[in-house]
Order: C-alpha cells, then structure tokens, then sequence
C-alpha cells in the first residue's frame, strides 16, 4: 500500500493596500492634471465659441477659428504629457517595488514559519528571474499608464471636435457636461489599474517564493464576497471563470502530465486557462502554497 503523502500548507494573503492606494492617488493625480490643462486651454475657447461649425459654409473657421484653435491646444496638452512621461514610469516603478517588497517580507515570513531557509530562498529566487518579473510588471504597468493618458486625450479631443462639426452634444447638457463624463470613466479606469496590478504584482511574487522552494501547487483563497466570480449571489453569478467554486480547490503552478496528490486526496488540478489568483483583471484571490513532505 502506497505511503500517504505529508503537506506543508502556508496561508497566503491579500495585497499591500497602502502602496495601493498611494498609487491609485498618483494616477487620479495625473487625470487631474490633464483636466487641469483642459480647464485652461480648451474651455475657454468652448465657452467663447463653441457653436456647431456648418464645414462648407464655415471653410476658414475650421482652418483658422476654433477648431484650429482646439487643434493647436490639443498638440500643446499632448507636449506637456510627453515631458511628465518618465515621472510617470518612476511613480510606477515604485509601485512595482513596494507592492513586491512587501509581499516578498509576508511570503517569506511564511516560508520560515513552514521550516524554509530564508538565505537559501534568497538565492534560489534570484535564479527563479524574480528581477525579471517585475521588470517586465513594471514595463507593463508603465504602458498601462501612458495608454490610459493617451486615450483620456484622445476620447476629450474626439468629443470636442464632434461637438464643433456635427452639433452632436447640443442640448444635452453641453459638450462640457460630456468632457466630465469621460473624466469619471478615466477616474475609475485609474482605480481599476492600481487594484488589478496590485494583485498582479503580490500573486507573482508568492508564486515565484513558492515555486523556488519546490511548492507543486497552492490552494486557490477567493474573499468570499458579492464580487467573487460565480458567486451564485454577487454580482456576477453567471462569470466564464468561476473563482466562486475554486476556493478551497487544489492547482498546480505549472502544467504537469501526472499531477500528484493533493490534501483533498484528488490530484492537482492543471493550471486555470484564465490564470493564478491575481493574475485574471481585477482578480482579488489568493494562493496559498503547498509543499509535498519528500
């Protein structure tokens, strides 16, 4: 009769929520000088003139009125951005750094507390390319920065120019009253952001901690609330990927052909197609590494 196998289970953990909300602050920060910029450049030419442009009639309007006016504004608002661009990769460099080291103090008090050591983890780590990973986090938190900036430019300038050659927003409420509709969007966009890379960021760093120390696999934690995935009774009941279901359930890091036995006595399952706790947008799970006992 085969040897019953012997866990290690440690209890993994939610993400830094102060480096989430200093982050979260910085980019209302930078939606909030772009609305800054507007208010000074552009509104001013919109509460002066901002009548429907008829294009035929109004010829040297559009090439020498307001809209060239708009135009010239818009290129001036896209020069300033460009020049805060590399504050904004440090802002989330930073954020990427915080959000790491401190998962990385939680994940390895966890591993001591399961019989690691910590010196040799360290080690094996830094081969595991965890200096990669969060390079390339922080290349991607970056873009995610600049494309949300750019395209909050972009949907503004849309809006006023629509606005200038079809009248599309007359009458209701104004072009303005669109241009701060946009702005709630861009603001919840950048709540979005900072949550789902915090996520990210924590569930990679307790992935490769576990990983380095020959963790198969982890037991999926969900936060057993209304916007679970497949809660039955939450938001989003009918979710493709049911996170609902997953807690308690057992997964390996990696594909495996022969997963082995995990503690409900069934095998590991394989890896989720729509990834590890964190990792799916704005995923607030947890994995909770296993080790088999050799």
């Amino acid at each position: 009769m085969p040897k019953k196998p012997k866990f290690i289970k440690a209890r993994g953990g939610k993400p830094n929520a102060s480096a989430e909300r200093k982050y979260r602050n910085e980019l209302l920060r930078i939606v909030n000088e772009i609305n800054s910029l507007i208010r000074q450049k552009i509104v001013p030419i919109l509460k002066r003139d901002g009548k429907p442009i008829d294009v035929v009639a109004d010829s040297v309007e559009v090439n020498d009125g307001p809209v060239a006016e708009i135009t010239e504004a818009f290129a001036v608002i896209q020069g300033l951005l460009s020049l805060d661009d590399r504050e904004n990769k440090g802002v989330g460099s930073a954020f990427v750094g915080s959000v790491a080291a401190t998962t990385n103090a939680k994940t390895s008090a966890m591993l001591e507390r399961a019989g690691f050591a910590l010196p040799t983890n360290r080690d094996i780590i830094a081969r595991q390319g965890l200096t990669e990973a969060l390079d390339a986090l922080t290349a991607e938190n970056a873009s995610l920065v600049t494309k949300m900036s750019q395209e909050y430019i972009d949907r503004i300038q849309r809006a006023v120019l629509d606005n200038y050659l079809t009248g599309k927003y007359v009458g209701n409420g104004g072009v303005l009253k669109e241009l701060g509709r946009i702005s709630g969007i861009t603001k919840k966009r950048a709540k979005l952001i900072a949550r789902d890379q915090s996520n990210k960021i924590h569930g990679t760093v307790t992935r490769l901690q576990a990983q380095a120390t020959g963790s198969a696999g982890y037991e999926w934690n969900n936060v057993r609330d209304e916007r679970v995935r497949g809660n039955p009774s939450g938001k989003y009941p009918n979710s493709k990927y049911n996170h609902w279901d997953r807690d308690g359930e057992y997964f390996l890091w990696k594909p495996m052909k022969n997963p082995p036995i995990s503690p409900n006595g069934k095998p590991f399952r394989q890896p989720p197609k729509d990834g590890m706790p964190g990792e799916p947008i704005n995923c607030r799970c947890f994995a909770s590494p296993v080790w088999i006992e050799q």
